[in-house]
């Protein structure tokens, strides 16, 4: 029973092993995201509003990535403010904007005024800090992605 066992087992093992093999032929190779090298992302040029405050969160950097007929654009900010500010935000900053919400996530969804389609994903954060006077302060901090997708060719 045991020698048998172990023969499905290697059979088994082999099986997998091929299979995986096999699907890695029929996987087209994508191109790997590119990540930029600017020390804050040029949201300007991409026409993206940026909330006030907002900066690059610490140790990122934009990714760019060419996505059907663009390029996607990638940037992780951070706010000292609360998710609702941010939400309110970019509901008024952006065009043919939609925001879908599942218990506390949040993913709103838009345009530039040159037409690229945006995403932005927030996510509170509270901490408490311990001041130098021994008071404790509540820190709300608001991490959020956007993404812009710019298109450089028509879509089909």
């Amino acid at each position: 029973m045991i020698a048998l066992l172990e023969r499905c087992t290697r059979g088994l093992i082999l099986l997998c092993i091929l299979l995986v093999a096999g699907c890695q032929r029929l996987v087209r190779p994508h191109p790997s995201p590119v990540v930029t090298t600017r020390a804050k992302p040029d949201m300007a040029a991409l026409h993206v509003p940026v909330c006030p405050g907002a900066r690059l969160a610490p140790g990122e950097n934009g990714i760019a990535a060419p996505l059907g007929g663009g390029v996607a654009y990638t940037f992780r900010l951070q706010v000292r403010a609360e998710q609702a500010q941010v939400v309110a935000y970019y509901m008024s900053h952006l065009r043919n904007v939609k925001m879908f919400k599942r218990g506390t996530a949040v993913l709103i969804g838009g345009q530039t005024d040159a037409g690229d389609e945006v995403t932005v994903v927030p996510e509170e954060r509270r901490f408490r800090v311990k001041r130098k006077d021994g008071r404790t302060e509540i820190l709300t901090i608001t991490d959020f992605l956007v993404t812009v997708r710019k298109v450089t060719a028509p879509r089909s």
